[in-house]
């Protein structure tokens, strides 16, 4: 492949298909989301209007898996993914790193992401597991606030990207059959429990506090760390669709 971003020693274009080993489940899950970013804007515009990204007509999305970049892979630095957002004279980057099931993110390793971004002069990182934030651009794990500076950390959950994926479809606002056909495919592959991908069961660690803030009659702050994340845990129920265990 001889199209690779320059900061890329070795890449592959993101698959629906991937041929990967049957223990490669982050991997291929990632490949096949990834791969729909830049076929579907629709889904692509919902999800990257969390990082502060639009996407209009002229907007070119590039999607690549198994990455090596020229800088810092001496670590044996290998995050899942790498997307590449293009909307006219400027281009945003991410690092993407994928955990499924019980699997949670590791902070020394997204640590190192952060400083493998930077060191490549890529944009941010973007996490996606089974953990709920309030917001994309709260994080799951706690890393030093001086590799912020100039490089964005965004986290997006499972269940909220197939909640995405439900409203596109409910809306109807994707008309061109394919990405339809597309749409529901991957809401199904997202249902099924040999993905790894959990519903929710449980409240965040500070619903503890929210609720004891509630029950004394506290005053509630909508700034309040505590408020944010029950708002955030909560907010795909209140759309009343989620039905992620209906047929697609």
């Amino acid at each position: 492949m001889t199209d690779l971003p320059e900061y890329l020693k070795q890449g592959e274009r993101a698959r629906l298909f991937p041929v990967l080993a049957d223990t490669s489940r982050e991997n291929r899950i990632a490949s096949i989301f990834l791969s729909l970013l830049p076929q579907m804007p629709p889904l692509a515009g919902a999800v990257l209007n969390t990082v502060g990204l639009r996407v209009g007509k002229r907007t070119k999305i590039e999607a690549y898996t198994e990455i090596v970049l020229k800088e810092g892979n001496e670590k044996g630095n290998r995050p899942d993914g790498l997307l590449v957002v293009s909307t006219g004279k400027n281009t945003w980057s991410a690092l993407v790193e994928a955990k499924i099931g019980k699997s949670k993110l590791d902070p020394d390793q997204v640590q190192r992401y952060l400083e493998l971004a930077r060191a490549n002069g890529i944009d941010a990182v973007i996490t996606i597991s089974n953990q709920f934030v309030a917001k994309a651009d709260h994080s799951p794990v706690v890393v030093s606030k001086t590799l912020l500076r100039k490089t964005g950390l965004f986290h997006w959950s499972w269940t909220w990207l197939a909640t995405q994926c439900e409203i596109l479809a409910l809306q109807g606002t994707i008309e061109d059959q394919e990405q339809t056909f597309l749409l529901k495919e991957f809401l199904r592959f997202l249902k099924h429990s040999g993905t790894g991908v959990e519903r929710f069961s449980q409240m965040g660690p500070r619903w503890k506090d929210l609720v004891q803030s509630v029950t004394n009659n506290g005053t509630l702050k909508k700034t309040a760390p505590e408020v944010e994340e029950g708002v955030g845990e909560l907010a795909p129920f209140s759309t009343g669709h989620l039905g992620l265990n209906q047929e697609a």
